[in-house]
């Protein structure tokens, strides 16, 4: 660490005094620059690794159960681990048993550029038996591990069964 008495400080030049402070501004913003970067990339692959282990915990056997312990304090205020396993129960009866994902994308700043750090959002190409569809899921960190916030899951026939109810 660089330290400077105050008396040496008062000596140097007006144009020496500003170079300091400019160099002091600069590493700190380089700082900050980096944390946000890097610090971001690290967070976006944690909370990723978070979403692909739901999206597969989700869509495995006759049990919710550790899909359910992925998501947030917030999330199991308003679903409970019976009616998330509804929601899994509908998806397969309309479009048939799951088959897999694709590559997920990073949407955080697509759909909020203001979003926060501690918040992604990803969305999943899904195949199912009888059709493709998408997986919307936002996730964010609590207590330093990354939760699942909630999700959305849609397909053509799942819209076309939805317009079917709204409309008849």
């Amino acid at each position: 660490m660089f330290f400077i008495k105050w008396e040496e400080y008062e000596k140097l030049t007006m144009q020496v005094k500003v170079l300091i402070g400019v160099l002091l501004i600069l590493a700190g913003v380089g700082t900050a620059y980096y944390v946000r970067t890097h610090m971001g990339e690290k967070e976006t692959l944690r909370s990723l690794q978070t979403a692909e282990a739901f999206v597969r915990a989700f869509f495995r056997g006759e049990d919710i159960r550790e899909a359910y312990d992925m998501v947030s304090d917030a999330y199991q205020a308003v679903q409970s681990e019976e009616m998330t396993l509804k929601i899994r129960k509908a998806t397969v009866r309309i479009v048939g048993p799951y088959q897999s994902y694709g590559k997920p994308a990073n949407v955080t700043k697509l759909i909020d550029p203001r979003a926060p750090g501690h918040f992604r959002i990803f969305k999943f190409p899904l195949n199912f038996e009888n059709d493709q569809g998408t997986l919307l899921l936002s996730m964010i960190q609590q207590k330093g591990k990354w939760r699942v916030q909630g999700f959305n899951i849609n397909s053509p026939l799942i819209t076309e069964r939805q317009l079917d109810r709204n409309f008849t």
